[in-house]
């Protein structure tokens, strides 16, 4: 008989844990511990797939990534805009990607000044100091509904392989120094794991259950660690949703300004309409 399988967290490692072991191992009892944050990865409302990186393994991994948003359940949510990147001029990260496009055989992206923002936004306010590159097989996805449909599924694969979907959070976990014999919730109750096998997707949080639980850190290039990302919200009317769709995503790489006040310089400065900002900290 198969060992049943735990599935601790439901952000992007979790949901694609489940469906694989559902479509991989298709008679093992799959359970989920599921818990949202507010401040998890997973909770965005857009994310940008882009194939440029300055580590070219990195580079080749996107390629792959970029592929799989291209086809199956995924494919609706992915839209090809392109995107638009500022770099410092002598960019060491640009050079950089340069060299990797080489070797794996791509041209060089296009690039330019200001008049590569007019071409594709019809006007400019940018600072002078930047050159701005063209990447036309990057793409934006509409993220929150793919992450909300993977996650029924995941939900119904365990269902249907007699799991449980538990709402709740992990206290920590019983180790006896070679696996986890038992998950404990927030609420206290344990699930004895002794026959199971668990699979910790916690993601930034890793590290914070493996400390509570005096389990020893894997090598650090295996730990997984949080980043913060600038949120803002903009309040567009509809002429203004209307002029912006289908173009290009913007980015902004380097420093001297930040991406929010260079991003509304370019993108806002001339509509008909201005736009309100809130800051999100």
């Amino acid at each position: 008989m198969q060992r049943s399988v735990l599935v601790i967290g439901s952000g992007v490692a979790g949901i694609s844990a489940c469906l694989n072991i559902a479509i991989l191992c298709p008679n093992r009892r799959i359970s989920l511990i599921s818990h949202h944050s507010p401040v998890e990865p997973s909770d965005d409302h857009s994310k940008i797939v882009r194939v440029d990186y300055a580590n070219a393994e990195r580079m080749e991994e996107a390629l792959t990534a970029q592929a799989s948003w291209k086809k199956g359940s995924f494919s609706p949510y992915y839209l090809p805009n392109g995107r638009i990147v500022a770099y410092k001029e002598n960019s060491d990260t640009l050079r950089s990607i340069d060299q990797n496009r080489q070797q794996l055989g791509f041209d060089v992206r296009e690039r330019g000044g200001k008049e590569l923002l007019e071409r594709h936004f019809g006007f400019s306010d940018a600072p002078d100091g930047l050159v701005f590159v063209y990447n036309p097989d990057d793409a934006l996805v509409d993220w929150q509904p793919c992450i909300r449909e993977h996650e029924i599924k995941a939900r119904e694969a365990c269902h249907q392989r007699g799991g449980v979907v538990y709402e709740t959070k992990v206290d920590l976990l019983k180790y006896d120094g070679k696996r986890v014999t038992a998950v404990v919730l927030s609420d206290g109750d344990p699930i004895n794991t002794a026959d199971m096998d668990v699979v910790l997707a916690v993601g930034p949080w890793t590290v914070e259950v493996l400390e509570r639980s005096d389990i020893p850190r894997p090598p650090r290039h295996r730990i997984p660690f949080p980043t913060g990302v600038f949120a803002f919200e903009l309040q567009l009317d509809d002429s203004q949703v209307e002029y912006f769709k289908g173009k290009p995503i913007f980015s902004h790489i380097g420093q001297g300004m930040s991406p929010l006040s260079l991003s509304l310089q370019i993108s806002l400065a001339h509509l008909p309409s201005r736009v309100s900002s809130t800051d999100k900290q």
